[in-house]
């Protein structure tokens, strides 16, 4: 792991990253700058980061969906995943949900997965460990050969309290959670441990424990650090703010 600063501009950004060979795998730190896919100015910001980092190229961008939908070596239309064998870099500015990363340091290949509350209803991790599986096409896995890595994302502590965080016991996908023991109940409100979720989804999946390991980021944010679109809409934040997650082959 390594913690780097990249001058774009006038701005110095910070990067969490780690090295898997030539795949380089991250996310940035601090709540000043917006990395949101769906603006052209931020989409040169991020292009200029992945320069930076030696990952320049065209890249895959996550259009989220909030459901199950997996891509393949495309961003042609919303999804919750992306995979790339092509060696394309692949983004997400995943607001307080998570960006969770997986590598396959057997055969290169990695991709990106947006889980939010909704995400872990649809059972994304599980579908997205699969369909992973099944485009690498190998019956044989190695110590580790799998790398997860879970981008910081907002507690169950710091949820924000609006109509957007409660978890209602009849309510698909969130019944998910009300199943689990997920839940943290905090002045009156349940609110999920979605990186719990997660951790949960891959331990509960076909790979085997030695096969696989997790890198949690320990990075918790307040609900100031990161908005969601329910935040956004409901205190009409004009400001939004979204962190950016990435995954990709060095450009060497």
């Amino acid at each position: 792991m390594s913690t780097l600063t990249v001058k774009i501009d006038d701005k110095d950004l910070k990067f969490t990253t780690y090295s898997f060979g030539d795949i380089l795998a991250g996310f940035s730190l601090g709540k000043n700058v917006n990395y949101h896919p769906l603006s052209d100015i931020n989409l040169q910001l991020t292009s200029k980061v992945l320069n930076k980092l030696d990952l320049s190229g065209s890249f895959l961008k996550i259009k989220t969906e909030h459901k199950d939908k997996i891509l393949i070596n495309s961003d042609s239309e919303e999804a919750d995943a992306i995979i790339s064998t092509s060696g394309k870099p692949i983004i997400l500015s995943p607001a307080d949900c998570i960006g969770l990363i997986l590598i396959d340091t057997k055969s290169n290949s990695y991709g990106l997965c947006h889980v939010g509350r909704a995400g872990v209803g649809y059972n994304i991790v599980e579908k997205f460990i699969n369909k992973f599986l099944e485009i690498i096409d190998s019956t044989t896995y190695e110590n580790n050969q799998f790398q997860f890595i879970i981008s910081p994302n907002i507690d169950h502590e710091n949820y924000p309290h609006n109509d957007d965080a409660f978890i209602y016991t009849d309510s698909k996908p969130n019944w998910w959670f009300n199943n689990q023991e997920l839940l943290n109940k905090k002045d009156g409100t349940f609110f999920p441990n979605l990186e719990g979720a997660v951790i949960k989804q891959i331990k509960e999946s076909k790979l085997k424990d030695d096969s696989y390991e997790i890198i949690s980021s320990g990075l918790s944010t307040f609900k100031e650090d990161m908005h969601s679109n329910a935040r956004d809409t409901h205190e009409s934040i004009k400001e939004k703010r979204r962190n950016l997650v990435f995954v990709g082959h060095l450009d060497r």
